[in-house]
């Protein structure tokens, strides 16, 4: 007879020091000025008849191989050595995708900055730590797996009239006049962990960008980390809540975004987690998920780049916006009034961000044609599987490979183990708009959505062989 699933999970704070940057528009590695509220990992380390697997959920906007001391994943796993049973298979690190938090999913580079690399160190050492603590804290446990719903919280960001222009919140228009649906994908799905002892932990999967709080001097995990913080608080014995994001490219938060809110963080998150507290409660009379063997597994995948245009217009076209924003400058010393100061550097600053976006589209072309490679990881416990995506897929993406999963639950997790940009669908790129144009935020082509469904489905057959 084959041996009882284990399970062990734990926290850590992750709240990196003011040296550390963010991403912003101007400047683009922008710093914090102070902490709204801190930032976790949480892990979870699962193990069953010799195979280990665990998942990370980081409250990170991303976490890119190409950091200053290389893939933070296997630095990891490098400090955790022979203590745990665990392969770069089996390990997924998942990013909440959090943008008031440390730029570390590779859309500008930290290798001229020593004070990141000191605390990409550090991290590591920190993450493998929490690793081998909630290895040491495994028991016994079952698995229930459950799915709730909410409608309120988002939006879908690409709504598309019938003249082709397309609309993001907080701008509305009538269903009549939208080209098609424009759909959110409401699922709160949720996995409980009972453990020997009586206590349990939770894993919460939902599809929504943590923009509420975009670009802000404050330091903030967004609603994903109120979510986690009052599910922990709240549901009686719980020890740790994972947040794992779903496939949130085309989705936004309502509330926030363009002006920060931290009204919005906390209601959003007070809701999602009040949603999946309910579920665990619902769920904990129920029969747990059906013993199985913990299988894992994980396939390179290339996805090719998109079509690239000639560099000379382009650079053209930046050394002009870069001479304007020189001249708006300039004027700034000889405007008659507090308005026009106003006028002149909000001018500059968004002639500033056209070049600026130039310039790392010429960066990108630079690159060349060469494919973009990458890994996916598929995790199976019981009839639970978890798909780690290393991108910033679209919604329908993720509603197509769980509408397809043979499994009982499938938590699409994306922004795990690499970030290679947005992942649409060939409809969505042909039409256009922010998150398919050129830039360090997209350089895959219009079959990157694609590479990722067939993959996920041909991954889960094979471990539900």
């Amino acid at each position: 007879m084959s041996g009882r699933l284990r399970a062990g999970t734990a926290k850590i704070d992750i709240t990196a020091p003011f040296t550390v940057p963010y991403l912003g528009y101007v400047p683009r590695q922008a710093y914090f000025e102070g902490v709204h509220d801190p930032l976790h990992a949480r892990a979870l380390y699962l193990e069953r008849d010799g195979q280990a697997a665990a998942i990370v959920s980081l409250d990170l906007i991303g976490v890119s191989k190409n950091l200053p001391n290389g893939d933070l994943r296997h630095k990891v796993l490098e400090r955790v050595g022979g203590r745990l049973n665990l392969t770069a298979d089996a390990l997924l690190f998942c990013a909440s995708h959090s943008h008031s938090t440390p730029e570390v999913a590779g859309i500008t580079s930290l290798h001229h900055l020593d004070d990141a690399r000191a605390w990409l160190n550090d991290l590591a050492a920190d993450l493998a730590g929490c690793l081998v603590d909630a290895a040491n804290a495994a028991q016994p446990t079952e698995i229930r797996l459950g799915r709730g719903a909410i409608e309120t919280i988002s939006a879908n960001r690409r709504v598309l009239d019938k003249n082709g222009v397309l609309y993001k919140p907080p701008d509305r228009i009538p269903p009549e006049d939208m080209a098609r649906p424009a759909p959110i994908d409401p699922d709160v799905n949720v996995v409980r962990f009972d453990f020997a002892d009586g206590s349990h932990s939770a894993l919460l999967n939902f599809t929504c960008h943590p923009t509420t709080v975009q670009v802000n001097p404050l330091v903030s995990a967004d609603y994903p980390g109120v979510a986690a913080a009052t599910v922990e608080k709240d549901s009686e014995g719980c020890r740790e809540c994972l947040f794992i994001q779903g496939t949130c490219g085309d989705i936004n938060p309502i509330g926030g975004s363009a002006v920060p809110d931290f009204e919005a963080v906390e209601s959003n998150g007070t809701a999602l987690g009040r949603e999946t507290i309910r579920v665990l409660d619902e769920i904990v009379g129920c029969e747990p998920s059906p013993e199985a063997p913990l299988r894992f597994s994980a396939r390179e995948l290339e996805f090719p780049r998109r079509e690239l245009p000639g560099p000379s217009p382009l650079s053209e076209h930046a050394q002009y916006a870069i001479g304007r924003a020189g001249d708006l400058v300039d004027g700034l010393t000889e405007a008659e009034s507090k308005e026009r100061v106003d006028e002149l550097s909000q001018a500059a600053r968004q002639t500033l961000v056209s070049a600026r976006v130039m310039i790392e589209q010429l960066a990108e072309i630079a690159k060349g044609h060469d494919p973009i490679r990458s890994t996916q990881h598929v995790i199976r416990v019981g009839d639970l599987a978890i798909v780690g995506i290393p991108g910033e897929p679209f919604s329908r993406l993720g509603m197509a490979i769980k509408s397809q999963s043979p499994a009982g639950l499938t938590v699409c997790a994306a922004y795990t183990n690499d970030y290679v940009g947005y992942l649409s669908d060939s409809e969505s790129f042909a039409e256009g708009g922010y998150e398919v144009s050129l830039g360090p935020w997209c350089p895959v082509g219009p079959r990157g959505g694609a590479v990722v469904v067939q993959s996920a489905l041909d991954q889960l057959a094979e471990l539900w062989a």
